[in-house]
């Protein structure tokens, strides 16, 4: 006897549904929620609300800009409306009635594929289904800052003497690593050398300093180059930077953009 498995989870599937009953249920939960996301999100557009911003040049690891592009609604209208035009083409229905402002499209869009995400689940399509509307979730997760995916390492750039011989003192760099907490503004105590540091400041100089390698979740590898999500793993793909484990070295990214930068240049 053949078994049929849900192609997320594994669990074995009854009748003719495609995915199981559990990822179909926390797909329709997940869609319920990213109507109230997107409103959420918009408190933290507000200056002083939530936005790791900088007085300074540096730049920011960017929730901020997480809300800005989650508000713009590019990829969630677009993810959204090619599945509510995939429903009303295949089962021959009347255009679905979504316009007005984009807070009125997010939530109509919503609330029209939750009453047939039962037939969206015995669709061949299924798992994309659960696929993109998990993205969309992840997304709003981190607009509103009840998900944050960050730095969690990395090593002490404070540079210390050291002693080369009885009249010549060296610099070396601490290297202890430094464990970074949510708020990219708060202190951050090296227990080795008991310099104090930001984890703004620490990106900076992480950044300009030869071999120390940053690695980010593509989400928040995104708002930190303020692109879209979904352009971090085309430009990862065009520019052969590999993934390690989850997270792509953000020096990679930098020098790429930086090679473009300097094609684009013009000669005289």
């Amino acid at each position: 006897m053949t078994e049929f498995r849900c192609p997320i989870c594994r669990r074995m599937l009854i009748n003719s549904v495609k995915i199981c009953e559990v990822c179909s249920r926390e797909t329709r939960a997940k869609l319920a929620q990213i109507p109230q996301m997107y409103v959420e999100a918009g408190a933290f557009l507000i200056p002083g609300k939530g936005g790791f911003g900088s007085s300074g040049s540096e730049r920011t690891i960017g929730v901020n800009l997480a809300a800005l592009g989650f508000r713009q609604a590019a990829d969630l209208l677009g993810i959204l409306t090619a599945w509510v035009e995939f429903i009303v083409e295949e089962r021959d229905l009347a255009p679905a009635n979504v316009r007005g402002t984009i807070e009125d499209r997010v939530t109509d869009s919503c609330a029209f594929l939750l009453r047939h995400s039962p037939w969206l689940a015995e669709n061949e399509l299924a798992a994309d289904w659960c696929n993109e509307i998990a993205l969309i979730h992840k997304e709003g997760l981190a607009a509103t800052r009840q998900f944050l995916e960050k730095v969690t390492r990395i090593k002490c750039p404070t540079s210390l003497e050291i002693f080369i011989t009885e009249d010549e003192i060296g610099y070396e760099n601490c290297g202890a690593w430094l464990t970074l907490g949510e708020n990219p503004l708060d202190p951050v105590e090296c227990k080795r050398c008991q310099r104090e540091w930001t984890t703004l400041r620490l990106v900076a100089v992480a950044l300009s300093t030869p071999g120390n390698e940053i690695l980010l979740e593509p989400i928040a590898l995104a708002g930190y180059l303020e692109m879209e999500l979904t352009y971090v793993h085309k430009f990862a793909k065009r520019h052969g930077i590999e993934k390690i484990g989850k997270k792509y070295s953000l020096n990679a990214f930098m020098k790429a953009r930086a090679t473009l930068s300097q094609r684009d240049t013009p000669t005289g």
